[in-house]
C-alpha cells in the first residue's frame, strides 16, 4: 500500500502491506504492526496517524489544529472503508509511494490535488529541509492515476465527502502543476498560508455549490406553494359556513 524506500530484513522485523486498514506498517513476529517501535492494533474504520511534524510548521494546520499528517489520513481515509492509518516515516531515506493501480492505492482521495499536496506537507514537515527527498513530483505521483481519478479542476472529489472532523487546509487546495516545477513547495505553500484563507470543508463547499442552492431554491418554492394551496383550500372550505353564520342582509357582501 503506502510503501516506503526498502530497508534491509531483520529476523524479527519486517515490511508489509496492511490492505484492509489502508497503510503500510512494519511487523513484528507476532504480527501485529509496529509503529515507531510500539506495537499497535487495528481499530476498525479509524483515521489516526503516527507521523508528527517537527516544530516550526504549525502553519501547516488546519483551522482544527490539525497537522497536515492528521488531514492526510482524513482525505485518503474518505475513499477507504476500513480505516485509515498514517504511519511515520522512519528517516529522510523514505517516503510514501504514489499511488499504484495494482495494489489499490490509486483512488479519487489519493489522485486528488488535496491528497498529494498534503501527504508531500507531511512527509517534508517531520524532518524540514533534511526531508526534501522524500517529496514526490506530482507529475511522478499521478502517473498510476487514470483520468478518471484525477479530479481536475477541483481539489477534492465532489463527489466523495469531507469528512466532518477535519477541514482542508487553504494551500493543500493548490493545483500541483503551479508549484515550482510542478512539485510541492514548502515556501510557497506558507506564502499562501500566511493568506489566512478559509479552510476548504464539506459545509462551505455545498454553501458554494450551485446545484445546492438550486436545489433549496426548489425546496423553498416548493413548500411555499404548499402553503399558499392550503390557506386557498382553507378559504373555500370556510367561507360558505362563515357567510352561513352572517345576517341575510350581510352575507350577500362577503
Amino acid at each position: 500500500m503506502w510503501q516506503r524506500k526498502s530497508m534491509p530484513l531483520k529476523t524479527t522485523l519486517f515490511i508489509t502491506s496492511l490492505h484492509a486498514f489502508g497503510s503500510l506498517a512494519l511487523e513484528d513476529g507476532m504480527g501485529l504492526p509496529v509503529i515507531g517501535g510500539l506495537t499497535s492494533k487495528l481499530r476498525g474504520r479509524a483515521v489516526q496517524t503516527e507521523a508528527v511534524c517537527i516544530t516550526g510548521f504549525s502553519w501547516m494546520n488546519n483551522g482544527l489544529g490539525q497537522s497536515p499528517c492528521l488531514s492526510a489520513a482524513f482525505a485518503l481515509g474518505a475513499c477507504m472503508n476500513d480505516g485509515f492509518d498514517l504511519p511515520a516515516l522512519i528517516d529522510a531515506q523514505h517516503h510514501y509511494s504514489a499511488p499504484n493501480s495494482t495494489d489499490g492505492t490509486a483512488t479519487e482521495c489519493s489522485c486528488s490535488w488535496a491528497g498529494y499536496n498534503l501527504l508531500q506537507a507531511c512527509a517534508y514537515c517531520q524532518g524540514g529541509p533534511l526531508y526534501n527527498a522524500s517529496i514526490f513530483s506530482w507529475m511522478a505521483w499521478q502517473q498510476n492515476c487514470s483520468s478518471s481519478l484525477l479530479t481536475d479542476p477541483n481539489p477534492f472529489p465532489l463527489n466523495i465527502v469531507i469528512p466532518n472532523d477535519t477541514a482542508i487546509a487553504s494551500w493543500a487546495t493548490t493545483n500541483p502543476n503551479t508549484w515550482p516545477n510542478q512539485k510541492f513547495d514548502p515556501t510557497t505553500a506558507q506564502t499562501i498560508a500566511q493568506e489566512n484563507l478559509p479552510d476548504l470543508t464539506q459545509h462551505s463547499r455545498d454553501s458554494s455549490n450551485p446545484k445546492s442552492k438550486s436545489h433549496l431554491g426548489a425546496i423553498v418554492g416548493a413548500v411555499a406553494g404548499v402553503i399558499a394551496l392550503l390557506i386557498a383550500v382553507a378559504i373555500l372550505v370556510w367561507r360558505p359556513i362563515y357567510r352561513k353564520r352572517l345576517p341575510e342582509e350581510l352575507a350577500v357582501l362577503v
